[in-house]
């Protein structure tokens, strides 16, 4: 049988080895939104405001904030800009946007 010594042994070196692996493997800070800030780019190119481009990356976002357990949802909002045509006319455009917004209950009491 193992001795007192070869059992701390043994359990160290286990101990190590089923935490290295973790320790390698942890994300750096930033990874998963550089991860979903390049899966928008790729998936939903020109997202201008008020184009379906844009309506569908806002719910795309929407979508990620909950499975995170965040409540999410897309609010809207009205804007206006100017147009210059190729004949240099300028007009007045309105557009309807999208914003994403997402709260999460904190555990901890607010303190003053």
């Amino acid at each position: 049988m193992f001795s007192a010594l070869r059992h701390r042994t043994a359990a160290l070196a286990l101990g190590v080895c089923f935490i290295l692996p973790v320790h390698a493997s942890s994300p750096k800070p930033g990874d998963f939104a550089n991860t979903q800030a390049r899966h928008i780019a790729t998936f939903f190119p020109g997202r201008m405001t008020g184009t379906p481009a844009e309506m569908l990356s806002a719910d795309y976002i929407r979508q990620q904030f909950q499975q995170m357990g965040y409540r999410s949802d897309v609010r809207t909002f009205n804007s206006r800009y100017i147009y210059t045509a190729r004949d240099n006319r300028k007009s007045w455009h309105n557009v309807t946007g999208s914003t994403v917004i997402a709260a999460h209950e904190g555990k901890a009491p607010q303190t003053s």
